[in-house]
């Protein structure tokens, strides 16, 4: 039995503004031999903190009734289009968006005896009893003719959160309980957790009303975006800062428990609000990295938002909005 061995090289030249991706295969055998159809199968995957994902996106043919000579290089250019809402690479630190191409080597019978179960040069092969050689083919598909473009919105701010504020309640609270309490059984310490709750609600909503309201609307400009920010006459923040930040956010639901990981894969340059009244405008441009628009797939989602930040008496206090970004539609 002969000793067939194939190198192939998948080579991505161009991608368009409207998804469509160019490039050539290249397919070098070093004995004669027929293939019926070369054929190429993209896929698109999801790994990391998750379930991963492998879905087929669409297949493309190379070449049809294909005679490859020993030692002979085959060039076979290619050219397909991905759906416009196509996730991007992406790598980040608990998820990566990648895609791949299956080629299939339809090897005629006649020359089934020629083919041995050997490696490809630097590439793991696969011979099915079909008579078909696989091998797999991982490309970065991104699109920098299309730049960003912010989704209008007009919404109203959220407060997060202050846990330093959160915690002094807590101690309180805890102490004064304990005190009060006849013992520590099951039901003082669930009636306990139950007030704690209670009481951090009560007091963000208390430190709500005290700030006054605030909202966003975000508009769309050329190199990047505006946030227009308005607050009520009571708003009384001071040393505000807006900024935005990207968050890549990845639920674990693999195992008995559900965890999820939340990491900044990008933070803004902070600008002050100055001569803040009723309203005040912040451009912001976008990331130089491509690929970081909002995703939301499976167990994955990238979201962009606002931050505005401040002090009150001493203490930090962050309002944020989530606004979302895409790239702009190829007919714009």
């Amino acid at each position: 039995m002969t000793k067939t061995i194939f190198t192939q090289e998948f080579i991505i030249e161009s991608v368009s503004t409207a998804n469509v991706v160019s490039g050539y295969c290249t397919i070098l055998a070093s004995e004669t031999i027929h293939a019926d159809g070369i054929t190429g199968m993209i896929y698109f995957e999801a790994r990391g903190r998750m379930t991963s994902q492998k879905e087929h996106v669409l297949t493309i043919e190379l070449a049809h009734d294909q005679a490859l000579h020993k030692k002979e290089t085959y060039t076979l250019p290619f050219s397909f289009d991905l759906p416009a809402d196509s996730i991007e690479s992406y790598s980040g630190k608990n998820v990566s968006f990648s895609y791949s191409c299956d080629i299939i080597l339809a090897i005629n019978e006649n020359d089934s005896s020629t083919i041995e179960r050997s490696a490809f040069t630097k590439i793991k092969a696969v011979v099915s009893s079909k008579n078909e050689i696989k091998t797999t083919h991982y490309f970065n598909f991104e699109n920098k003719n299309r730049p960003y473009e912010v989704f209008e919105i007009k919404e109203k701010f959220y407060l997060q959160t202050n846990l330093f504020i959160s915690l002094i309640f807590i101690l309180i609270f805890g102490a004064i309980y304990s005190y009060y309490i006849p013992d520590f059984n099951t039901l003082y310490i669930v009636l306990g957790v139950i007030l704690v709750f209670l009481l951090v609600f009560v007091s963000n909503q208390f430190i709500k009303g005290a700030l006054g309201k605030v909202s966003l609307e975000t508009l769309q400009n050329d190199d990047g975006f505006y946030c227009k920010i308005y607050k009520t006459k009571k708003f009384n923040l001071s040393n505000q800062t807006l900024y935005y930040e990207i968050i890549e956010e990845v639920t674990d639901s693999r195992g008995s428990s559900t965890s999820t990981a939340i990491e900044t894969i990008f933070t803004s340059h902070k600008k002050p609000l100055t001569d803040f009244r009723d309203t005040s405008t912040i451009q912001f441009n976008y990331p130089q990295e491509s690929g970081l628009q909002s995703v939301n797939y499976k167990d994955v989602s990238i979201f962009w938002r606002v931050v505005l930040e401040g002090n009150y008496y001493g203490n930090k206090m962050k309002y944020s909005r989530k606004f979302k970004v895409d790239k702009r539609n190829p007919s714009v």
